[in-house]
């Protein structure tokens, strides 16, 4: 498994965050008739607020992907219900929404952090039973066909309808 971060400028050429990206897990990619490493997935987009269009920094991103990757034929990406997300960035950027996932299992620290399954088994066993387990909060996914032949393959699976605005408002 690998981890690319492609960072974020303004135009003056001022800091303004990151964007990760890594190899998306085996057992997705085998539903889409993919290989491992024939998707990646946005792991994290870290900015600080000081970009003026995250819709024009994911399209650098897309681009250097295709640049930078040349095995990958889609890019794929969850906007996280728990964190009040429902995806805007990806709908502004003609990412295609897939539907909703079940969250896995997450746990919660006492002060309140969040942390999911992987996280937890790779701490040291005392200190993992100072956390509770917690339900998962659902995911909304997305993806981006990197090669012109997916982005059909992508409508397919599509459910046609994005999420609402708002992850609280249901109509």
């Amino acid at each position: 498994m690998y981890t690319r971060a492609y960072s974020a400028f303004t135009d003056e050429g001022k800091f303004c965050g990151v964007i990760t990206v890594g190899v998306v897990a085996r057992h997705f990619c085998s539903g889409l008739g993919l290989c491992q490493g024939e998707a990646v997935d946005i792991n994290r987009i870290a900015l600080n607020g000081e970009q003026p269009n995250i819709s024009q920094i994911m399209a650098v991103v897309l681009k250097r992907i295709r640049d930078d990757l040349p095995c990958a034929k889609i890019v794929i990406s969850y906007a996280d219900t728990g964190a009040g997300h429902c995806g805007i960035v990806y709908q502004a950027c003609n990412f295609i929404y897939l539907g909703r996932r079940k969250g896995c299992a997450e746990y919660m620290s006492p002060d309140g952090v969040r942390i999911n399954q992987r996280t937890l088994t790779s701490m040291p066993k005392g200190m993992r039973t100072h956390y509770t387990a917690i339900p998962g909060t659902d995911k909304f996914l997305y993806a981006y066909p990197l090669v012109k032949r997916w982005r059909r393959i992508l409508l397919e699976r599509a459910t046609g309808l994005h999420p609402p605005k708002s992850v609280t408002d249901d109509t």
